[in-house]
C-alpha cells in the first residue's frame, strides 16, 4: 500500500499543534473540503489518521467534522463501508 502524499498546492487546515506528515484531498469545492490526513501531535505517541470536512466561512476554513481512525478499528471500518458501496464478497 502506497502512502498518500503531501499536496503541496494545499495548507491542510488542521489545528497549529499538529504537524501534517502526508495528505490527500478526496474533494474540494468552494465551499467544502474533504481530506484524509496523517499527523503527528505533542500529546499523543506516534502518527494518526483522520478524516476531515471544513467549510469554507468568509476566508476561511473551518473544520465541521474530524473522524481519527484508530489501527485497531481499521478492518471493521473498512469491511463496513466495502459492504455499503458493494465491495465485499459474500
Amino acid at each position: 500500500m502506497t502512502e498518500p502524499y503531501a499536496e503541496p498546492a494545499y495548507d491542510y487546515p488542521v489545528d497549529e499543534s499538529l504537524k501534517v506528515i502526508a495528505a490527500k484531498t478526496v474533494n474540494k469545492t468552494a465551499k467544502w473540503w474533504s481530506a484524509v490526513v496523517k499527523f503527528e501531535s505533542e500529546y499523543s505517541k506516534g502518527p494518526k489518521i483522520a478524516v476531515y470536512l471544513w467549510t469554507q466561512k468568509g476566508e476561511k476554513w473551518k473544520r465541521v467534522q474530524k473522524l481519527t481512525i484508530l489501527p485497531s478499528s481499521w478492518p471493521q471500518l473498512r469491511a463496513s463501508i466495502d459492504d455499503m458501496v458493494g465491495g465485499s464478497k459474500p
